[in-house]
């Protein structure tokens, strides 16, 4: 991927032009304040910041979603929200679509609109989604995918990528880039901006960053060789608070193979097979966490990851006659009363906002307990924040104290840092490795974000889509690069795709 950002030609206006822009929300929440910023075709921008810091609002204005407040914004020399002829240039890729957004619809209906199909192939087929396949029954990783395949179906002069790629597995994720990058580099020499947290394998890929805090810009450079080769670029420029690294594990008293006691058993799988439809998501898969065990569930998008864990948490339907998944020893779904009490889920992650005025005050038992107090503290939740007015981040950490508000001894998070900054990331796996050590509770954790994650685990389940079960089972020291390397080769390796 070339990080050479072609030459803007001499007298040539930029693309996109933000000229001392602020905006203000309903309730008169800050949004951006005398914001100014150029971007010329061909630039890859990373956009950072903290949560709240602005970037979505800057997005969303550039898209012409919003009014600026005061200034003024253009794309191609016309005003980017009155000219209504801009949304046939400017492609805006963000918030997760509703499910009621691809009811009962294959990719190729949801990509109808395509003006070139061979365009459309290209890049149904390099994402890897068949046309014919149904979205219902997709990851949440293959449907954000479907998100950009739609985002893409023109040749965009500006495309706009608001963490897009949550829930999207490694390689997909590169492969995300690779198409934006190639748009950029093109004949039509696109311009793009990127707002995200997830900073693995994007040091090859941008060609200028702007920083974002407290709704203003506060840094704008390119992202020169120097820039790539700093490993604590981010911590720097986003991490407000040192970054305090996890203490390698060590005496860890299991080892991968070794047959548990009943009493040390957290969370058995055993001969577990579930289909959705005709296809199995998962077949004969078997593995054990110990108690006490800070897991990572590992795998692709498709692998079963989600599945298992709601399946786990009782949010799934089965039959679990011969208790093939069982927490302390209760069978999940069946022992519901028990399991109740033992297990916190976050992973049913809000896809919409109430429709009227809702405060975090009113979600949440009052007065607050000791520990849900301290989870409140530590994720730093106001209490009288409008959760129609919060960053995503913000909204994920509400979500994350509603989850984690009341003790348990098992906890199972699908995707909890999607949307979090690195400092609100960071907060979180401490948390969870100061319930782990000093209450053995257990934690069994889905994630395709990997940087800051080395040395947290004890253990790792890495599951593949082929085998339809457990790739690997590593206790004791997981090394995060070469978990990224494996699900890279996994992935190279998947037989199940067809185009059509």
């Amino acid at each position: 991927m070339s990080t050479a950002c072609q030459a803007q030609p001499v007298g040539e206006p930029p693309i996109v032009n933000v000229d001392n822009v602020s905006f203000r929300y309903q309730d008169s929440t800050a949004g951006i304040t005398d914001v100014t910023i150029q971007a010329s075709r061909g630039e890859r921008i990373l956009l950072l910041g903290k949560n709240g810091s602005g970037k979505s609002t800057l997005l969303s204005l550039i898209a012409g979603k919003h009014a600026a407040s005061a200034g003024k914004v253009s794309v191609l020399g016309r005003d980017g929200f009155n000219d209504t002829t801009l949304n046939w240039h400017v492609a805006l890729i963000g918030t997760p679509w509703p499910p009621e957004a691809y009811f009962n619809c294959s990719v190729k209906r949801v990509a109808s609109p395509a003006p070139d199909e061979a365009r459309r192939a290209k890049i149904a087929g390099a994402l890897h989604l068949p046309l014919s396949a149904d979205i219902d029954k997709m990851s949440a990783g293959e449907k954000r995918r479907v998100q950009v395949l739609h985002g893409m179906l023109r040749e965009n002069d500006v495309l706009l990528l608001d963490e897009c790629s949550t829930e999207i597995d490694l390689a997909e994720r590169r492969t995300v880039l690779s198409l934006v990058a190639e748009e950029c580099e093109g004949p039509k020499r696109a311009c793009c901006i990127y707002a995200t947290h997830i900073l693995d394998g994007i040091e090859d890929w941008a060609t200028r960053v702007i920083v974002m805090e407290d709704g203003k810009v506060v840094r704008d450079e390119p992202y020169d060789a120097a820039l790539r080769a700093d490993k604590l670029l981010a911590h720097r420029w986003l991490a407000k608070e040192p970054f305090v690294p996890f203490e390698p594990v060590s005496k860890y008293p299991f080892a991968a193979g070794d047959a548990l006691k009943e009493d040390e058993v957290a969370i058995r799988v055993n001969n577990l097979s579930f289909k959705r439809g005709e296809r199995y998501i998962l077949k004969d898969c078997s593995f054990v966490i110990p108690k006490g065990a800070r897991a990572l569930l590992v795998g692709c998008n498709g692998t079963g990851k989600t599945t298992l864990l709601q399946m786990l948490a009782g949010r799934t339907f089965f039959a679990n006659k011969n208790s093939e998944l069982t927490i302390h020893g209760y069978r999940c779904f069946h022992d519901i009363p028990q399991l109740n009490r033992l297990v916190s889920f976050g992973g049913d992650w809000w896809t919409r906002l109430p429709g009227g005025e809702m405060h975090v005050g009113e979600l949440i038992a009052s007065p607050l307990t000791e520990h849900a107090e301290n989870v409140r503290a530590a994720l730093r939740v106001d209490l009288r924040w409008d959760v129609r007015y919060v960053s995503a981040g913000e909204r994920k950490r509400i979500q994350l104290l509603l989850a984690l508000e009341a003790p348990s001894q098992v906890v199972l998070l699908d995707e909890a840092t999607a949307d979090l900054d690195l400092d609100m990331r960071h907060v979180l796996l401490h948390l969870l490795t100061k319930y782990s050590r000093e209450h053995n509770v257990t934690v069994l954790y889905t994630t395709h974000i990997f940087e800051g994650l080395e040395n947290w685990a004890t253990d790792c389940v890495i599951l593949d889509r082929n085998k339809l079960g457990v790739h690997e089972h590593i206790r004791g020291g997981v090394d995060t690069r070469s978990i990224m390397d494996t699900l890279i080769d996994l992935k190279s390796k998947e037989t199940w795709f067809s185009p059509e």
